[in-house]
């Protein structure tokens, strides 16, 4: 459940490293980081909301099931409270249980006996119209904030990398690496750099965010000096606006759902 979930919350993090001025019409919609923490707020009341409702639909059904939202690891202070906020007690208790009772608890979850088996994820697939179990009924009851971003990722990324590929793009990312070769740092692209700068943390944590540390203000100063960041906000509005309105039905039917209350 947690990982499914999540999942879907990540579609919506892919614009996040593109600036973006306010008057983009996909800011209209939730669940596209122009208002990341409203959307992190709904996110949070909905996935609780989907655990009382599979909470209701497991009680219903004559098993036990304890709502366990997920925990932002990068909240929790310490190695042990990280653990604990990974355990999920409802798979503690489903381990407890002897194999046919195991089998019973799984399928009135998530549809199917064995969720680990093979090609088990695609048999209760939430987004199936007859699969989940509880679940998947938790899921099509309050589909959530991202949902939309989840529906239109393939689309939604397309059109991110058509930002990033534009000329005027190009360009600003020309004068912004002037900028920074100037100030003793050299990147073709913030992309190169943050590729670069991902595989120095991953040699060398501490060393990394160091260099991270060094680096990122200077980028910045660099992005809005050079014309990158306006450059990178107005090809992508004006992206995004195409955007709107190639997928507007659909858009407009998340949008919906996501303004009913959840329960």
């Amino acid at each position: 459940m947690k990982h499914m979930i999540i999942a879907v919350a990540a579609a919506a993090a892919l614009g996040a490293a593109l600036p973006a001025h306010a008057q983009s019409p996909l800011a209209a919609f939730p669940g596209f980081g122009h208002n990341a923490a409203a959307d992190e707020a709904r996110f949070q009341q909905e996935e609780m909301a989907r655990h009382r409702r599979i909470a209701e639909c497991m009680r219903a059904a004559g098993h036990q099931y304890t709502p366990a939202p997920s925990v932002d690891l990068a909240s929790v202070n310490s190695a042990a409270e990280a653990r604990a906020a990974s355990e999920d007690p409802n798979e503690k208790h489903a381990a407890s249980l002897t194999p046919e009772k195991r089998r019973e608890y799984y399928t009135a979850l998530y549809g199917v006996p064995d969720p680990y088996a093979q090609n088990a994820e695609a048999l209760h697939d939430p987004a199936s119209p007859t699969g989940g179990g509880c679940t998947g009924d938790a899921m099509r009851a309050i589909p959530g904030v991202y949902a939309a971003a989840a529906e239109l990722t393939e689309q939604y990324v397309a059109m991110r990398l058509e930002v990033l590929d534009d000329a005027r793009v190009k360009t600003a990312e020309g004068q912004w690496a002037e900028c920074m070769k100037g100030k003793g740092h050299n990147f073709a692209s913030p992309r190169a750099m943050r590729r670069e700068l991902a595989t120095q943390a991953r040699t060398d944590r501490e060393q990394g965010r160091a260099k991270i540390r060094e680096v990122d203000p200077v980028a910045r100063q660099c992005g809005q000096s050079a014309g990158l960041d306006a450059a990178v906000a107005a090809v992508r509005n004006e992206k995004e606006a195409a955007f709107v309105a190639q997928h507007k039905a659909t858009l407009d039917r998340h949008a919906e759902r996501s303004r009913q209350p959840t329960q």
